[in-house]
C-alpha cells in the first residue's frame, strides 16, 4: 500500500475574521467545543445579525422621519414665512465652500460604492470554484461507488457461475429435490445480482442529479443573477451621478428613492448572509474535528479513518472474513478434486483466482485515499475555502455597498435641501 498524501487544510483569513464576530456565548467559538443545533447555539449565532438588522432598519426609519420633517417644515415655511433671510457675501462664500465639500464627499462615496460593487464578481468567481470542486467530488464519488458496486456484482456473478460449475461437476448424485433446492439458490443469487445492479443504477442516477445542481447550468444561473444584481446597483449609482451632473431634480429624487429601497434590501440580505456565515465559520475553523464531534461510536471511528487517514481501516476485518471464506470454500472443493474433470477443475481454479482479484479490488476501494480525496475536494476546498470566501465576499460587498449608499442618500438630501444647485423641479 502506498503512502497516502492527505490535503493539508488551514482556516483562511475569511474564516478567522468571521469566527471573531461577537456571540452571545463566546465559549461556542472555541475550536474543540462540540457543535449541535441546540437552542443555545442558534440563539448565540442569531443575536448579532438581528441586532445589525434592527439598527439598520432604525437608520432607514430615521431617514424617512427626517425627510418627512423636512417636508413639513418646508411647506410650513412656504406658507408662514413673510420674508427671506438675506445672506452676506461671506456667508454665501462659506456656504459654497461647504457645498463643494459635500459634493466631493458625495462623489467619493459614489465612486467607492461603484468600485466595491465590482468585487461582487470576485465572490462569484470563488463560488464558481466551489461549485466545480463539489461537482468534481461528486464525480469522484460516483466513480468510486460505481467501481465498488461493480466489483461486488462481479463477485456475486462469479460465485453463481462457480456454484453452477460445482453443481454440474460434483453434485450430479444429488436427489432431484436437492437439485431443485440448489437451482433455487442459484436463481436467488441471480435475483441478488440483478437487484444490486438496479441499486447501482439508482445510486448513480441520484449522484448525477446532485452533481448537476453544481454543474454548468447552475453556474450560468448564478452568473446571471450576479450580473443582474451588479447591474441594478451600478445603474442606480450612475443614474444618481447623472442626475446630479444634469441638475435634474426629478431624476435626482427618483434615483435617491430607488437607492433607499436598495439600501434596505441590501442590509436585510447582509444580515441573512451573516446568519449563514457564523455557524459555517465555526465549522471551518477546524472542520475535521467539528464534523467528527457530530457522531459517536463505530461511525465516528470509521469517519475518523477516512477524514484523517490515520489508524487502521475499519473495513479490514470484513475484507479478511471474505478472503477467509473464499479460502475455506476452495479448500473444501479441493477435497472433491478426484470427482472433477481436468477442464472443469481448471475453470473453477481460474474463477477462484478472479474472485480473489475482485476482493483485492474491493479492498483497494476501502482504503482512505480515494474517500479522503472526495472529502477534501468537497468540504475542505469546495465549502471551507472557495465557498466560504465567496460567501464572505458577497456578505462584505453587500454590507459595504449598503452602508455607502445610505451615506449617499443622506448626502443627496442634504445637498438638495440646503444648497442652490439650480436643479429643475
Amino acid at each position: 500500500k502506498s503512502i497516502v498524501m492527505v490535503y493539508s487544510y488551514s482556516s483562511t483569513n475569511e474564516v478567522r475574521y468571521s469566527n471573531q464576530i461577537p456571540r452571545l456565548n463566546e465559549r461556542l467559538q472555541v475550536t474543540n467545543v462540540r457543535l449541535s443545533a441546540s437552542r443555545e447555539y442558534l440563539t448565540s449565532c442569531l443575536v448579532f445579525p438581528i441586532i445589525i438588522l434592527i439598527v439598520t432598519v432604525a437608520l432607514c426609519f430615521f431617514y424617512l422621519l427626517a425627510i418627512f420633517v423636512r417636508f413639513i417644515s418646508r411647506n410650513c415655511c412656504g406658507c408662514c414665512c413673510s420674508s427671506q433671510i438675506v445672506e452676506t457675501a461671506d456667508q454665501i462664500a462659506k456656504k459654497r465652500h461647504h457645498q463643494r465639500i459635500f459634493e466631493w464627499i458625495f462623489i467619493f462615496f459614489s465612486v467607492g460604492a461603484i468600485i466595491i460593487d465590482c468585487f461582487l464578481f470576485l465572490g462569484s468567481s470563488q463560488m464558481t470554484n466551489a461549485f466545480k470542486n463539489i461537482s468534481n467530488a461528486v464525480t469522484l464519488l460516483l466513480d468510486l461507488v460505481d467501481k465498488f458496486l461493480s466489483s461486488i456484482r462481479d463477485v456475486l456473478n462469479r460465485v453463481v457461475y462457480l456454484d453452477h460449475a460445482v453443481f454440474s461437476s460434483v453434485c450430479t448424485g444429488l436427489s432431484s429435490s436437492d437439485q431443485n433446492s440448489l437451482l433455487s439458490y442459484l436463481d436467488n443469487m441471480n435475483v441478488a445480482t440483478d437487484s444490486l445492479k438496479s441499486l447501482s443504477d439508482h445510486i448513480s442516477s441520484s449522484l448525477k442529479t446532485f452533481r448537476d445542481y453544481f454543474g454548468a447550468s447552475t453556474i450560468n444561473s448564478k452568473d446571471l443573477v450576479t450580473g443582474l444584481f451588479f447591474g441594478f446597483i451600478m445603474l442606480t449609482l450612475l443614474l444618481q451621478l447623472l442626475a446630479y451632473y444634469l441638475r435634474n431634480g426629478i431624476l435626482f429624487r427618483i434615483s435617491v428613492g430607488i437607492s433607499f429601497f436598495i439600501v434596505l434590501a441590501l442590509f436585510i440580505l447582509a444580515s441573512l448572509t451573516m446568519i449563514l456565515i457564523i455557524p459555517l465559520s465555526d465549522i471551518c475553523m477546524d472542520p475535521n474535528n467539528k464534523i467528527l464531534n457530530l457522531f459517536s461510536g463505530q461511525l465516528a471511528e470509521t469517519l475518523a479513518y477516512y477524514i484523517t487517514c490515520e489508524g487502521s481501516n475499519p473495513l479490514d476485518d470484513d475484507i479478511q472474513k471474505l478472503r477467509s471464506g473464499l479460502n475455506n470454500s476452495q479448500t473444501i472443493l479441493h477435497q472433491y478434486k478426484q470427482y472433477i474433470n481436468t477442464n472443469c477443475a481448471s475453470m473453477i481454479t481460474s474463477n477462484f483466482t478472479a474472485i480473489n482479484n475482485d476482493v483485492n479490488n474491493l479492498a483497494q476501494l476501502t482504503y482512505c485515499d480515494s474517500i479522503n480525496e472526495i472529502y477534501s475536494t468537497a468540504i475542505l476546498k469546495g465549502v471551507c475555502t472557495d465557498g466560504f470566501a465567496g460567501l464572505y465576499n458577497f456578505w462584505l460587498v453587500t454590507f459595504l455597498v449598503a452602508a455607502f449608499m445610505y451615506v449617499l442618500i443622506c448626502l443627496a438630501n442634504i445637498i438638495y435641501a440646503h444648497y442652490d444647485l439650480n436643479m429643475q423641479p
